[in-house]
Order: C-alpha cells, then structure tokens, then sequence
C-alpha cells in the first residue's frame, strides 16, 4: 500500500484500491506478507503482535494477521514504535531498518523511520541486537536483555 493505492495480489486475483482515507486489510492464515509505504509528511507506525498500522496525514493503513509486514517510511518526520508480546520477542536494528520478531514467527520491519521505540513491558524474555551505526534515533523502555 502507499500513500494513494493499495494493490492486493494473489493465486487468481489482483485488485488495487485509490482515493481512499482508510484501508485495513485482514489475513487468515498462511504465511502473507504486507508493505506500506509512509508519505512525505510525518508518519506514525505503531506495531504490536497482532496488528500493524501506519497513519499518515492523510490516509490510515492497518494490517492485520500477516505473518511478514515490510514498512518503508516516506520523507517527512516519521516515528515508530513496536510493543512486544506476552512471548519471548526479538528486536533487530542496524542501519537505517529495525525489525520485531515476534514468539510465533511473525516479523515487522521498519526501514527509513526517524525514530524507534522499542516497548518490552508485555513480558516474556525480549532480546535486543544493535548492530553498527543507526540513521535513527532508538530508545528502549521495559525490559530487553
């Protein structure tokens, strides 16, 4: 999905979505992937365990159930935060991308986000890997070993 349109392609089908102020896409099972794409204003993604949600200043984009979600931040000033699970979670950053692994498998991905907040107050064992320099600004709260 981007700013303005929204593509949904699989075995048999290919429908594309414009013009519209709100999109949220559901998945069911299966191991489907999602991308969004920010804007060139200042974007806020917040992604938890179950869902993931991009609100731009003019569109919100929410995804939920997909295993794999790929989120690319657009200009502007655009900020991210992931909660963890009640699970044992994985947070990966390095360069400009910063990624949750969630206990269960699903992944989110963040890249090009001027800020990232990684929340661990739901539980579980959350690890945390920093790899090099990052072209953001990253802050921890609650509990990541």
């Amino acid at each position: 999905a981007s700013d303005t349109v929204a593509s949904f392609r699989g075995t048999g089908f290919n429908n594309i979505v414009q013009g519209y102020d709100a999109i949220f896409a559901y998945q069911s099972g299966g191991s489907d992937t999602a991308t969004l794409n920010g804007s060139a204003g200042n974007d806020q993604l917040a992604v938890t365990s179950f869902y993931t949600l991009l609100i731009t200043p003019s569109t919100t984009q929410k995804v939920n159930g997909f295993r794999t979600v790929t989120v690319n931040a657009g200009a502007g000033n655009d900020s991210v935060s992931f909660f963890d699970s009640a699970g044992d979670d994985t947070f990966n950053s390095g360069g400009n991308s910063a990624q949750l692994i969630y206990d269960g498998g699903r992944s989110v991905q963040a890249i090009g986000f001027d800020s990232v907040t990684a929340d661990g107050t739901a539980g579980g064992v959350n690890r945390r890997n920093v790899i090099g320099t990052l072209a953001y600004v990253l802050r921890f709260t609650g509990v990541w070993v």
